[in-house]
């Protein structure tokens, strides 16, 4: 097998499923195309999450679904919790309570 055909073998297999009119298309072109918009993400990411060198910018709102690492000393010692804001604005701190952060700013 050539050297180009075994490349565009292999670049078949890196595309994720692939669908007929893709195939049909692969076939007749004689290579790969490459899927509309698929350099916009980074290889080997899930979803839509960013990564995680991403920075937040400072005017971020908080939101329900966020996750948040959280210290707490004093009379109640949690130096690292990791919360998830729930669909009403709000994490549970345990032994302190619920409180509200949706739109706090990061």
């Amino acid at each position: 097998m050539p050297v180009s055909d075994r490349t565009s073998t292999n670049a078949l297999h890196q595309l994720p499923q692939q669908g007929e009119f893709e195939k049909f298309v692969a076939q007749t072109l004689g290579q790969p195309l490459a899927r509309f918009g698929s350099s916009l993400f980074m290889k080997g990411a899930q979803g839509f999450a960013p990564g995680a060198t991403t920075t937040v910018p400072p005017d971020y709102a908080l939101n329900p679904g966020d996750e948040l690492l959280v210290g707490v000393t004093g009379s109640v010692d949690a130096p690292n919790l990791r919360l998830i804001v729930d669909n009403d604005g709000r994490i549970f701190v345990p032994h302190v309570g619920a409180i509200n952060v949706a739109g706090v700013r990061y």
